[in-house]
């Protein structure tokens, strides 16, 4: 889901006042479809390595244990962005926690910094962060553990 950053505003010079910008301003230069509008992305991957270096448990009203992790990730990513889908490479590093609800699912809380060149309009070329904040399930397969011995 991208969303139009709070920071982009467009001021009216006679002072009525700013407001935000539609994604269609952001995108077009003297009428023409441009690369304008920094930092949309429209494809995202990754491949990271993950180290989880903080494991730990917490005690919910003396009843029900909840096991977490907190881990740190890295490694190089592939996106494209922009109007017309340019494709560039870069890197991200992120921190999250993991929190079990049993054997096999957990609850992801993470955050994440993606960071890559971006060649603009006019020759504005810049190198761009996204930080990104996820929410999300993972799943572990088989879903049954058992000890050989």
């Amino acid at each position: 889901l991208s969303l139009i950053s709070g920071a982009a505003q467009i001021c009216d010079p006679a002072g009525a006042g700013c407001r935000a910008p539609s994604y269609s301003e952001l995108t077009t230069f003297n009428g023409q479809t441009a690369h304008v509008a920094y930092g949309y992305l429209s494809l995202l991957t990754s491949l990271d390595l993950q180290w989880a270096p903080l494991y730990g448990k917490l005690a919910l009203f003396s009843e029900k244990i909840l096991n977490f992790n907190m881990y740190v990730a890295a490694g190089p990513s592939f996106l494209t962005y922009g109007p017309t889908n340019v494709f560039t490479a870069g890197g991200n590093v992120g921190i999250g926690f993991s929190f079990f609800l049993n054997e096999w699912l957990t609850i992801r809380v993470e955050m994440r910094d993606v960071i890559y060149y971006e060649v603009g309009a006019n020759g504005r070329n810049s190198v761009r962060n996204q930080l990104m904040a996820e929410f999300g399930f993972s799943m572990f397969f088989p879903t049954l553990f058992r000890e050989e011995g």
